[in-house]
């Protein structure tokens, strides 16, 4: 007999489906490589994807260079230059590291297979698992709802004035993107770009989003085993049992939680080692994008720009903020430690707590090529850098004009 409704996935399953997604995104650049099973993904489509990235960036040099003299025209051919090395850095990260990847995937099913056996952990796990895949969501749905809009605004602005208008500054050469067929070849070409771009940016960005997430989630799991023990400390049924009977169930949730919270540090240098120059380069890159369409956006009134703007902006915010969350749950499991009632364990468990507590407060940050955490602090600072470089662009220009 069928049951009525269907069975509910498991947190394994939920995180494969998350993995799926992200695979999938990939496979339209050529990048399905998250999955061990299958062959890589070398293949034309990634042959394509690699030539249109320096094809991008090509074109966005030439029109630079017969723009020059004018720098608002040179500066409206600079509105993506920045996302070109923010997509090179995707490209090295999911070919070249994804032994590594592989690594962090399987390091991250560990953590869930091994809290099945616990409902109440399970349940935690499964509440930040849910968080991790609407963010994921979340960050398709702001790209790709970004480049729509853009593409929206180019066709009202072209009703509007009459003028042909491409949706940003660089266009294909030996054509005149004036007349009817160049406008149309080089409107097409800007919107293969967007959706190139929405897709490996969503994959790129939507590991790392999902996955500094999922370190929440261990460190959830890590502050769960700790409550566990504390209840286990001051519970009535522990005078039940034998001085060596006692110990040795102390001894296993002590176990449990120092392995976890190695598991929690390998994680994050894994996820350091594959995502810091990758920080790096996006926040660069995108505070780059911003200045320059801060500038186009008031000289000319470019309204697409305000669109892109606050995308890219988004961008720095997300990472940043989830570096600031993941430091605040590695100050709450040292407050768990502390709380900890260690003074009803024997000496040499008092001892263990002591080193996991000294570890505890050793955290491993998620940081930008080691210079700067990403955390609000950061994010605040790249606010700051932006309004002093839009400031000195727009005095430095008045000043030539003059």
């Amino acid at each position: 007999m069928e049951q009525g409704s269907t069975k509910k996935l498991s947190n394994v399953q939920q995180y494969e489906e998350i993995v799926d997604c992200l695979n999938n995104r990939g496979k339209i650049v050529g990048l399905g490589v998250l999955k061990e099973n299958k062959k890589s993904s070398s293949n034309f489509l990634l042959k394509f994807a690699l030539t249109d990235v320096i094809l991008y960036t090509g074109l966005i040099i030439y029109s630079t260079y017969i723009s020059y003299g004018d720098f608002l025209q040179s500066a409206f051919c600079w509105t993506t230059f920045g996302l070109a090395f923010d997509s090179i850095m995707r490209f090295y990260v999911f070919i070249y590291r994804r032994s590594d990847l592989h690594k962090l995937l399987r390091n991250t099913r560990m953590l869930f297979q091994r809290n099945e056996a616990d409902p109440e952990g399970n349940k935690k796990l499964e509440r930040i698992l849910k968080f991790a895949k609407i963010a994921n969501t979340l960050t398709f749905l702001s790209l790709s709802g970004t480049c729509i809009t853009l593409n929206s605004m180019a066709i009202m602005e072209t009703m509007r004035t009459g003028e042909k208008t491409l949706v940003f500054g660089f266009y294909l050469p030996l054509l005149d993107h004036k007349s009817t067929i160049g406008y149309a070849i080089n409107y097409l070409y800007q919107n293969i770009q967007m959706v190139l771009v929405s897709f490996h940016s969503s994959q790129g960005d939507g590991f790392y989003i999902v996955h500094m997430i999922l370190g929440c989630a261990r460190l959830e799991a890590i502050g769960h085993k700790i409550d566990l023990l504390n209840r286990y400390l001051i519970s009535e049924d522990r005078e039940l049992l034998s001085p060596r009977e006692d110990a040795k169930i102390i001894d296993e949730y002590l176990k449990d939680i120092l392995n976890q919270h190695l598991a929690h540090i390998e994680y994050m240098k894994r996820l350091e080692y594959l995502f810091s120059t990758y920080a790096f380069f996006l926040v660069s890159s995108c505070m780059f994008v911003i200045v320059i369409n801060i500038f186009v956006f008031i000289t000319i009134f470019w309204l697409e720009g305000l669109f892109l703007s606050s995308a890219m902006l988004f961008k720095i915010m997300a990472f940043c903020v989830l570096g600031t969350i993941v430091s605040i749950k590695d100050e709450e499991i040292i407050e768990k430690l502390y709380d900890l009632k260690w003074y009803l364990m024997p000496k040499k468990h008092q001892k263990a707590v002591l080193m996991i507590l000294r570890s505890a407060q050793h955290p491993v940050e998620a940081t930008m090529m080691k210079v700067k955490p990403l955390n609000l602090n950061t994010f605040l600072a790249c606010l700051n850098m932006i309004y002093s470089l839009s400031a000195m662009l727009f005095t430095v220009t008045k000043k030539k004009e003059l």
